[in-house]
């Protein structure tokens, strides 16, 4: 199964202009707040019509602006879940579920047993959306749409409004809904931990453009833009400047990097927290010299502020284990840093 996306529509503060194309995998749509995901769903979803383009589904076209296609919503067969689950408060469950159901009685009745069964929603079929926590909710609505057996299945934010210890208690039904389903998954989110945990793909949204996709593992790892180095965790980031034609500098850092040829569009290079390593001060090359400022203990993991002799200021993470093995180090006036060089990031805007 296939889904592409050409299409561009105006909005307030920018253009939107999609290009997204994607096989039969549980694909991420990973952006800040307000950078197009969810309109971009919605608009496969014929909620928002765009102004000009194209969207294809398995071979059939859902809108064309250039032949005057526009399908409307019932005639899609893809599935949308808000935010807010949209779930019919005067119904019971296993009503709220039979919504939108095609076939005859006896298969639409089996369909939903079988839904009420695999997303253990058995004992509340009779129950009121009011008499549901969050993550009850979040399974019917979830059990609703896959009924209906869609082609496309979009998930927008699903545990935006859970808590953390209900998100813990749906990961291993969710899970396994998504294995289940056969078809297309879009699954939008500014959670990285979600992003990474249930998709195979990632499409890095930016001010309503996919500005890098790739596999998952490969987007987390080497990211190629700046926004998609800071959406997949945290990252150091400076300033590049071209020297001549084989070495590039990072004045910021100290760092000067030879036999290196740099694309045009590259302009900033990154470093994970992480992956800097603290030292006593040598001043040997790739070492930095910094003052330790805030050190910030979190429950699993303590971020420490170091200032570099310009100002410049970088951040430290660690684990609590590892953050034992240096506290030593970190009392001393200097501390190096030192920066390997295979673990930087270079970086498009």
């Amino acid at each position: 199964m296939s889904l592409k996306i050409h299409v561009e529509k105006v909005l307030e503060g920018f253009n939107l202009k999609i290009d997204l194309e994607t096989e039969d995998v549980v694909t991420g749509l990973l952006g800040y707040s307000g950078s197009g995901k969810s309109i971009t769903l919605k608009m496969i979803a014929g909620i928002i019509l765009p102004d000009r383009g194209m969207i294809t589904l398995n071979n059939r076209v859902l809108f064309d602006s250039r032949r005057g296609i526009n399908l409307k919503p019932q005639e899609r067969n893809v599935g949308l879940m808000f935010q807010s689950y949209a779930l019919f408060n005067h119904m019971s469950v296993y009503d709220n579920i039979a919504i939108g159901m095609k076939g005859t009685k006896e298969e639409k009745e089996k369909r939903i047993r079988d839904y009420l069964k695999f997303l253990e929603l058995e004992e509340l079929e009779r129950k009121k959306p009011k008499a549901l926590s969050g993550g009850q909710k979040q399974r019917v609505a979830l059990a609703r749409i896959l009924a209906q057996e869609p082609d496309l299945l979009m998930l927008d934010e699903p545990f935006s409004a859970l808590d953390s210890h209900l998100r813990q208690t749906l990961e291993e039904p969710f899970q396994k809904a998504l294995e289940a389903f056969k078809g297309s998954v879009l699954y939008v989110s500014h959670n990285k931990e979600e992003v990474y945990q249930y998709c195979q793909e990632v499409a890095i949204i930016s001010e309503g453009r996919v500005i890098e996709q790739n596999r998952t593992e490969t987007i987390f790892k080497r990211p190629t833009t700046l926004t998609g180095a800071r959406l997949t965790g945290r990252c150091n980031v400076a300033p590049l400047t071209q020297i001549d034609a084989q070495t590039v500098g990072v004045e910021a850092w100290g760092l000067k990097l030879e036999g290196l040829t740099i694309s045009d569009d590259i302009g900033y290079v990154g470093i994970r927290e992480s992956d800097l390593v603290i030292t006593p001060y040598s001043g040997s090359q790739n070492h930095a010299s910094a003052q330790v400022g805030k050190v910030m203990a979190l429950p699993d993991k303590v971020r420490i502020e170091l200032y570099l002799e310009d100002g410049s200021k970088l951040l430290y993470s660690c684990s609590r284990r590892e953050y034992e093995g240096i506290e030593e180090i970190l009392g001393e006036q200097k501390v190096g840093i030192v920066i390997d060089t295979s673990k930087l990031l270079f970086l498009r805007d």
